[in-house]
């Protein structure tokens, strides 16, 4: 019992540090990225917003997530708008 333990441990320890960032698909949550792949290695934000001559105010956040060995994610309003792998 004691070995079957082990071997479990040692298979979801493999599974986490295996994480790769093609599992990360457009549409996910920063959530859901952070939670696959963990805290990216650098990352930048910016936010505007515009007005239209109705009156209507439009707000975009983007950010940009780089993962040293692995590459980086782009989201738009929170969400993955695109995933570049490193080469």
């Amino acid at each position: 019992m004691k070995y079957i333990l082990i071997l479990a441990s040692a298979i979801v320890l493999f599974a986490a540090c295996s994480a790769s960032i093609t599992e990360v698909k457009p549409g996910m949550t920063s959530a859901e990225v952070e939670k696959i792949l963990g805290k990216a290695n650098h990352s930048t934000s910016s936010s505007s917003s515009s007005s239209l001559n109705d009156g209507t105010v439009t707000e975009v956040s983007s950010a940009e997530w780089n993962y040293n060995d692995k590459g980086t994610v782009k989201f738009e309003n929170d969400k993955v708008v695109s995933v570049n792998l490193v080469k």
